[in-house]
């Protein structure tokens, strides 16, 4: 069962009308909740994805990392991922 948390916030006039207009176009479910939630979801996922970004560019620089995926293409020599 997933709960729900009621929560005030302070949002500018115009966040609170794109949200309400929106809601009113029947985005998201249509409901103001529904579109604050899938707009939250979108940027945590944003977020996510750009700290994972940094993440595989500080292994690319990684020459430990460098070797390890070296060994690994070469102990499975011309075999290619399933497209």
């Amino acid at each position: 069962m997933t709960y729900k948390t009621k929560r005030t916030y302070n949002l500018h006039t115009a966040t609170v009308e794109r949200v309400r207009a929106l809601a009113a176009q029947g985005e998201a479910g249509g409901s103001q909740d529904a579109v604050v939630e899938t707009a939250i979801d979108q940027f945590y996922r944003q977020v996510k994805d750009r700290e994972e970004a940094l993440q595989w560019a500080a292994a690319a620089r990684d020459p430990e990392f460098a070797a390890e995926t070296t060994a690994l293409a070469a102990a499975f020599g011309s075999e290619a991922w399933p497209k």
